[in-house]
């Protein structure tokens, strides 16, 4: 099954936490993973702005709305123990638990869900009024986004490398692979390279700074829509044994057929990077992109309040 959203959670932790006892979020993660029957792939997801395990993340704001909803309560750092008020709800055998519900069952809840979205209206005009407040975790809020600003950019880079004259190309991409690590320096890596006659770029780069290993690089330059197929890549696999070289990285800016992908020649380190990929390559590694702001996201620091005074 998918990675539950927080307020699908909401029921199983506070279920989980009907026994009294103290639990933990890592406790409660596994326990609920297992419950849940997730994959191991599905634990260990991790969000696309890398900031942290979707399914523990998930769990953790669980935890903090049913706390703010007085249903669960701290007993010490890192430790969450059922109410009166929650043992109350589940007595009543409900199906589910969702911010509609504590909104409307609990006056204190809802009042502060409200504070925070007025405090968050007042230092943002963009974000919503405060009586539309969002189902979603505040992570998942972010998160999604994050994705799409992510995504945009990599629409707008697509476009603006279709539109570059091939000198232009050539230099992006080996600006890319020097930041990457591969070619030694700017110089060296743009001396490999030359035009091919259907305007894409073919090279032999150091795979390494010493360049102990080679490798080989094509990148072609084609517009939204193209797709390569296996004869392209089959073509370029054959130029590269003719170099002698069992390592190559086939760049462009559109799309692998699915022939292409498929292709597995035997004893050759194959890299196929999309139109997507490349653009995703350029926003790691910061060519043709700028940091706009830097939003800095902090949490409570359990070690301040529990050191000795």
């Amino acid at each position: 099954m998918p990675i539950p959203d927080f307020q699908a959670l909401l029921l199983p932790v506070l279920t989980l936490a009907s026994d009294n006892a103290e639990h933990t979020i890592a406790g409660s993660a596994n326990h609920l993973a297992d419950t849940l029957q997730l994959s191991e792939a599905d634990r260990e997801a991790v969000y696309e702005s890398g900031s942290g395990l979707i399914f523990r993340d998930r769990i953790s704001w669980a935890r903090s709305y049913l706390k703010m909803a007085g249903l669960l309560e701290s007993t010490r750092r890192g430790y969450l123990r059922i109410t009166p008020r929650g043992q109350q709800l589940l007595s009543e055998a409900p199906t589910a638990i969702n911010l509609a519900l504590l909104r409307q069952r609990y006056p204190d809840f809802r009042e502060k869900l409200e504070e925070n979205s007025r405090t968050s209206v007042a230092k943002s005009s963009a974000i919503a009024p405060a009586a539309q407040v969002s189902d979603a975790s505040p992570r998942d809020v972010l998160n999604t986004a994050f994705q799409q600003w992510d995504n945009a950019l990599k629409q707008d880079l697509l476009e603006r490398m279709q539109q570059l004259p091939w000198q232009a190309f050539e230099r992006l991409v080996v600006d890319l692979l020097v930041r990457m690590g591969y070619g030694g320096s700017f110089a060296e890596a743009g001396e490999a390279f030359q035009r091919g006659s259907d305007g894409g770029l073919d090279g032999v780069i150091k795979a390494d700074r010493l360049g102990f290993d080679k490798l080989y690089v094509q990148a072609k330059r084609w517009q939204n829509g193209s797709t390569v197929g296996r004869p392209d890549v089959q073509a370029f696999v054959g130029a590269l044994l003719d170099k002698g070289s069992t390592k190559g990285a086939f760049i462009t800016t559109a799309k692998f057929s699915a022939e292409a992908r498929g292709y597995k020649p035997a004893n050759i380190n194959l890299v196929l990077i999309d139109g997507q990929e490349l653009a995703q390559l350029m926003i790691d590694y910061s060519v043709g992109v700028s940091t706009e702001t830097t939003i800095l996201l902090k949490r409570l620091d359990n070690d301040y309040f529990d050191q000795e005074l």
